[in-house]
Parts: structure tokens; sequence; C-alpha cells
């Protein structure tokens, strides 16, 4: 998959499974369903739930995008070319000390109780997204890790026809 521009929830979904997945210098990824009432589907959550750390954790719970280096280091993407470098490798530390909870709670306290200024503000980030989603997002991809990408993808259908018959996502 040459992932060249925008490439966000389903697109990702879509080249997830692709041995090849190539980024440019021009690819933003995200996983912004946190923002409107959903949460990482289309076997996202597989490939999240594999990122080296906490950092796929932080992708789905915050829903910021980030670069074509950061998809490399986390490998999401498995060529790049460019020299861009990787906000995720700067704040793993931060990212696996905060992001290592089962409850967003949790993750909440780590960040706002955390030294570094950049965590105050991604503890921010997190408090505008949907609370439902952030709930979701997270038991999600806490059991991904031990699934196949078919009981992902079938969980991921399953819980979208849950989410659907509440509000948030039409809200």
């Amino acid at each position: 998959a040459l992932m060249n521009g925008i490439v966000m929830g389903g697109g990702f979904g879509i080249a997830g499974p692709c041995k090849i997945r190539i980024a440019t210098d021009k690819t933003i990824f995200a996983m912004p369903e946190v923002g409107i009432g959903l949460f990482p589907d289309v076997g996202s959550t597989y490939f999240l739930s594999r990122c080296p750390g906490e950092t796929g954790t932080y992708i789905a719970v915050t829903g910021l995008s980030v670069g074509p280096a950061d998809m490399l280091y986390a490998g999401l993407a498995t060529q790049y070319e460019g020299n861009a470098p990787s906000i995720l490798k700067q704040k793993r530390a931060t990212i696996d000390e905060c992001f290592a909870f089962d409850t967003v709670e949790e993750i909440l306290a780590a960040l706002l109780g955390h030294r570094d200024p950049w965590a105050k503000e991604i503890a921010g980030v997190i408090e505008t997204r949907s609370p439902t989603s952030l709930k979701i997002s997270l038991l999600h991809l806490r059991r991904a890790k031990t699934m196949s990408f078919d009981d992902v993808t079938a969980a991921d259908l399953a819980i979208v026809g849950h989410v659907l018959r509440g509000h948030d996502f039409y809200e």
C-alpha cells in the first residue's frame, strides 16, 4: 500500500494488512474516531495493539495525527525514506509511563501528574474526546493484543453495532 496523504480510520484498515506499507513525506496518519464517538475499527486495533510499548495506545486514545517517521517507528509503515524525526520515539518514555494503565482515568491521572509539560497538553486533548469512545477504544485495544486479525475485525463489527445504538456518534 502506498500511503501518500491522509491515512485515517478505514483508510488504514485497508492498508494495514498489506505486507508492504510505504509512507511518504506527505503521509498524515490518525485514528480520530475517539473524537467522533467511534473507536479505531476495520482491524486497526489489531495493528495498534502491536505497536512498540504504549505508542498504539497513545494513537488510539488521543486521536492525534502522526507523521511518516512515527508510522515507521510504530510499525504502521514498513518503509519511509524521509528524514523527519519521530515524536513517538522522542516521547516514548513518557508515553510508556502514562499510557500503560487499563483505565482512561488512570491514564489521565498519570499524564496530569507527570513532570513533562507535554503530558499535561496530551491530557487536555484526551479530555475533549468522547468518554464512551475512550473506554471502548482502550478496552478493545487491550483485548486485541491476544486476538487474531479476523477475531479483531469480527469484534469491530459487533462493537460498532452497539455504538450505533448509543448517542455519542450522533452527537
